[in-house]
Formats: structure tokens, C-alpha cells, sequence
């Protein structure tokens, strides 16, 4: 079987301001390693898996550039540019549409590019026991992880009958699917434990994933329909008409099959400064210091100096975010992480384009 894998980067990551801007986000910088980039950790996940030619990039026109420098071993026509954003859906499409092209029977993995997952080979596990249960039969699979604490800020599956198969890992039938919920809501699906964390990882046959388009979503099928008519000539054109909609409502909760591998691996979602911490040594004060930092009498503190010229130095501070990156300096409560997104939004409503 062949498995091609399509890492989704093509976000803005406006979370992590100032460090992720819109020249260079967050998947193309060095967030959680001083070696590897976001995309470089996606790679590095798959190369002893998958051939670099089986492997492809999805993102945009901005970020392209910077991408093929940072994954020369990747052939540059892997890197597949969204002329602008249309949501998951789209960009699922786009990618099954150009498979389809080149070997239709291909097994897809679409995977974002901001996720940590440890050991690999745990993963490489959980990605072939999907793409044998996607070879033998019509479905859909999605990597389910199993919840260790109430969480608000992911989706949720609720698994159904288990399915035999013969991989050491557990496979069950999706009953459905749930956004992400409150916190009383996510304690019960925890206590359950009949739910997995959506962790947005999927693998399908390419020719699959674009019948169900054509079934549940066909505006966007008859736009893939005409830029396989032409070659993807009309990419420019035709992308930006269609329908903005994720995959997990557009085809996710509709497809009449759908199964849940349950995985064993170490997981963590990227998405903001708080998603860091977990990842770097903590001074006597519980503080994350990266870069040139003092700090005197301060307290559990994300303290990153991004420019080497420049120092960061705090007096009886406690539960803050201080990023210094390029131009601009960020200071917010740690609980308002998720709102960063809110202030870069204010900075595009002032037209404080230099500071994007």
C-alpha cells in the first residue's frame, strides 16, 4: 500500500504573537525545540516511515518559499499552495484532488503540522493499523487520544462497538462526533470513558474522501472537478470561490463510516504559549526562561527573549506571558493566552500592519 502524507500548515498562528507572524507563523519557527522547526517536527515523524517523494505539504503562497528551504528533501511540486485559507475541507480537497491525479488508490494521512507526538513508533503503529483497515474496507479513520483531564479546547469522539483487527491497538466504531465542549460536559464524556480527544489526524483512500465530497459537500466537488479538468491551471481562480468549511463538519459528521483508532503515544496540540511549557526546564521560581532573562522575586513566569540582543528583566512578577520578538513585545496574563489571537485581530483592525 502506498501512504501518502499531507501535513496541513497553512495557519497563521496568530497565538503565538509576537513570535508567529504572518511572513513567518508559527509552523515555519522553533517553538518547542531549539533543532527542528514546527514543520521540521512533522517531517522528521514521517521520514523513516514514508519516501520524502510520497510526502506533501499543504500551506500557502506567503509561506511556500520558506517551506521548501527548511524541507529540501522534499520535492518542491510536494509543496501545494493554497492561492488563500478556504478552512479544512477545502484544503482536504485540494489535496485528495491532486492524489487522485497521480495514484487514486493512495491512502491519505492528513496531519497538522503543530502537533508533538512521541515516540514515533508508536505512531508509525497507530498510522498502519489505519491504513490496512482503510485498504480492506470503505471508511473513514481518525487517531482518537485518550482524555486524561476535562478538556474545553478539543473536539470529542463517543466510540461505538470495538472492531477486531489484529493490531495491538484498540479500533472502534465512531458514534459521533462532539465540538468542543463545556467544562461540565467534558467531566462526564471523561468519566465515561466512552470519548477520545479529537486530535484531528485522519487517514482515508483518496478516491473515498472525494465520493464523500461529491455526496456531502458537492459545490466543492464541482470546484476539485474543474481544476482536475485543467490541470490546476485555474487554481488561482477557482480556490478562493470555495465553500469555507472544516472537514469535520462538512464530510466528518455526516460519512456513514467512520472508525476510531485508539493510540498510545505522547500528544500535545501546539496552540498557544501555555502549550509550551511542558517542553523546557523550569527555574527554582517555576519560571519558563528562554533567552537573555533576569527576573527578582518573580514567579511562575513564560519569559522569552526571542532577539539575542536584547534582555528581558522582571521584579515581583507572577503568571505572566513576556515575549519579545522583532518589533514588538507582548505582556498578558497567562489565563488570556487564548485571547492573544483577539489582539492581533486588533492590530489588523488598526492597520498595524508592521507589527504583523
Amino acid at each position: 500500500m502506498n501512504i501518502y502524507p499531507m501535513i496541513m500548515a497553512g495557519g497563521s498562528g496568530t497565538r503565538f504573537w509576537p513570535k508567529s507572524r504572518i511572513q513567518k507563523p508559527k509552523q515555519v519557527q522553533k517553538i518547542v525545540s531549539e533543532d527542528f522547526t514546527m514543520i521540521q517536527t512533522a517531517y522528521q515523524l514521517l521520514k523513516d516511515k514514508v519516501p520524502n517523494k510520497n510526502i506533501h505539504v499543504v500551506t500557502n503562497t506567503i509561506q511556500a518559499p520558506e517551506i521548501k528551504n527548511q524541507l529540501p528533501e522534499l520535492p518542491p511540486e510536494n509543496i501545494i499552495e493554497e492561492p488563500c485559507g478556504r478552512d479544512t475541507a477545502p484544503c482536504v480537497g485540494l489535496a485528495a484532488a491532486i492524489l487522485s491525479v497521480k495514484d487514486p488508490e493512495g491512502i491519505m494521512l492528513m496531519m497538522p503540522s503543530d502537533h508533538i507526538i512521541k515516540p514515533k513508533e508508536n505512531f508509525h503503529l497507530a498510522l498502519q493499523t489505519a491504513a490496512k483497515i482503510v485498504e480492506e474496507e470503505k471508511t473513514l479513520v481518525t487517531f482518537g487520544i485518550p482524555p486524561t483531564y476535562p478538556a474545553t479546547g478539543y473536539g470529542y469522539i463517543e466510540q461505538g462497538s470495538k472492531v477486531n483487527n489484529d493490531s495491538e491497538l484498540s479500533v472502534f466504531d465512531v458514534i459521533k462526533f462532539t465540538e468542543k465542549p463545556d467544562h461540565d460536559t467534558a467531566l462526564k464524556f471523561l468519566e465515561t470513558q466512552q470519548y477520545f480527544w479529537n486530535a484531528g489526524i485522519f487517514v482515508w483512500k483518496a478516491k473515498y474522501i472525494l465520493e464523500l465530497i461529491e455526496e456531502f459537500m458537492p459545490e466543492l466537488f464541482a470546484g476539485l472537478q474543474t481544476l482536475i479538468e485543467n490541470d490546476f491551471k485555474n487554481l488561482n481562480e477557482v480556490y478562493p470561490t470555495l465553500p469555507k468549511v472544516s472537514i469535520d463538519f462538512g464530510i466528518m459528521e455526516n460519512a456513514p463510516k467512520v472508525k476510531v483508532v485508539s493510540v498510545d503515544y505522547e500528544w500535545d496540540d501546539v496552540g498557544n504559549w501555555e502549550s509550551i511549557v511542558n517542553h523546557f526546564p523550569k527555574d527554582d521560581h517555576n519560571n519558563l526562561n528562554l533567552g537573555t532573562v533576569i527576573h527578582q522575586d518573580s514567579k511562575n513566569c513564560i519569559a522569552i527573549a526571542d532577539n539575542k540582543d536584547q534582555l528581558i528583566a522582571t521584579i515581583g512578577l507572577d503568571d505572566l506571558i513576556i515575549v519579545q520578538s522583532g518589533n514588538a513585545v507582548l505582556v498578558a496574563n497567562r489565563k488570556d493566552g487564548q485571547k492573544i489571537k483577539n489582539l492581533v485581530d486588533e492590530l489588523k483592525a488598526q492597520n498595524l500592519t508592521d507589527y504583523l
